[in-house]
């Protein structure tokens, strides 16, 4: 099955949510596992700055991004979502 993606925009900011059929044994858990440190680290930093939910997952989304331009933004919000919860 394909990715189904879902885009909004608010006062020119961009929210992305990537709804997929990835199952947890799938080879993407792997790739995320990479980036566990990073965003686990960027989010700590943005709440501790008193940052909401989203603006910390912008941030670590922003952080995956620097170490992973291949990927897109919706795809990076997407591993930070995962990694998240």
């Amino acid at each position: 099955m394909g990715n189904i993606a879902a885009t909004e925009t608010y006062g020119g900011l961009m929210s992305a949510r990537h709804i997929s059929s990835v199952s947890l044994a799938s080879p993407i858990m792997p790739a995320l596992r990479d980036l566990e440190g990073i965003v686990a680290r960027t989010v700590t930093r943005a709440r501790a700055a008193g940052r909401d939910y989203m603006s910390q997952s912008r941030a670590a989304a922003a952080a995956v991004l620097a170490v992973r331009p291949d990927l897109s933004l919706g795809q990076a919000l997407d591993a930070v979502e995962r990694l998240r919860a």
